[in-house]
């Protein structure tokens, strides 16, 4: 039978402790700016910023023009739920992804992911609607978003340096070091 503990200075430091394991998961490590390339066009990066409410992850847009998506809405959003372990797992659990021989060494065999929702819209923010997508944790300090049924995706890292907009986001941030698309 398992007990739960009415003790308030016990209950504190186990959440206490559950949030020093949350802080060292790479998926709940990525609050602030990232930028993604949203098109084909030559220099065409977007920025987005990460918060988190809950369990959620959300990515709103901070800037990029001319797409279905407007600067301050958000553009995806992922279940970070440890969904593997609930008695739900068989219909919410994404497994992680196994990668080829060629690259186990660089990515450790496998890649995490999340399930999500990514808006799409028609020009001018025309006819929005949130659609299945995933959040797949590359490494720390990169991750995709997959559009699931418009096959689009796109790769995120905290932005480089020559990227960066001081006018609009304020000093370049020392934690970034250096960002940088490979």
């Amino acid at each position: 039978k398992l007990e739960v503990s009415t003790d308030d200075n016990e209950i504190g430091e186990l959440r206490k402790l559950a949030e020093m394991f949350r802080s060292r998961l790479p998926h709940f490590n990525l609050e602030g700016l990232w930028v993604g390339k949203f098109s084909s066009e030559i220099d065409s990066f977007d920025f987005i910023e990460i918060s988190y409410k809950g369990n959620s992850l959300l990515a709103t847009k901070r800037s990029g023009e001319g797409r279905s998506v407007p600067v301050g809405e958000i553009s995806f959003k992922a279940d970070l739920t440890p969904s593997c372990f609930s008695s739900e797992a068989a219909t919410e659990c994404l497994l992680p992804l196994q990668l080829p021989e060629n690259v186990v060494d660089k990515w450790q065999g496998s890649l995490v992911r999340f399930p999500g929702k990514g808006q799409i819209a028609d020009e001018n923010y025309e006819n929005p609607e949130w659609i299945d997508g995933e959040l797949i944790m590359v490494d720390e300090t990169h991750y995709i978003f997959v559009w699931e049924s418009i096959k689009y995706q796109i790769f995120f890292t905290r932005p480089p340096r020559h990227l960066w907009r001081e006018d609009e986001f304020g000093p370049y941030p020392l934690e970034y070091g250096s960002g940088g698309l490979p």
